[in-house]
């Protein structure tokens, strides 16, 4: 839905959207290499964001969860034993929002993870509570 109503604030194209099997959503993104060259990449739908991850991070664009309990330097494992880091950016200067990132030794691609909750209070200033019970 926030896709829809506002698709700039994210740096990817939905191609494709299906959350009963397999990754989450279909996406195109930009390349850095070529012109305003296209590929096609998977975006991961989560509540949490957790040490373990059930999909593979080798064609993951993005994740894209409501909170994340992790903290800068931790470490995540997809389903192939793959690891990647968690760093974790403060808003700064032209940076308007907390910037997550999966970082990896061996890949030089960084894989953007949206914490929700962050997110949309920083970018839109729309800020969530708890229901009441």
């Amino acid at each position: 839905m926030i896709y829809v109503l506002n698709p700039e604030l994210f740096g990817f194209k939905i191609v494709d959207y299906d959350a009963h099997l397999g990754y989450d959503a279909l996406v195109e993104t930009k390349t850095s290499v070529g012109l305003d060259r296209e590929t096609l990449r998977f975006v991961e739908f989560k509540k949490t964001l957790e040490r373990e991850f059930n999909h593979s991070f080798s064609k993951l664009a993005s994740v894209i969860c409501w909170d994340c309990n992790l903290g800068t330097g931790d470490q995540l494992k997809d389903i192939r034993g793959e690891a990647r880091t968690l760093k974790i950016t403060k808003p700064v200067g032209a940076l308007n929002h907390t910037k997550y990132m999966l970082s990896s030794d061996t890949d030089e691609r960084n894989i953007e993870v949206f914490v929700l909750r962050d997110f949309l209070k920083e970018r839109l200033k729309m800020e969530f509570r708890p229901r009441a019970a």
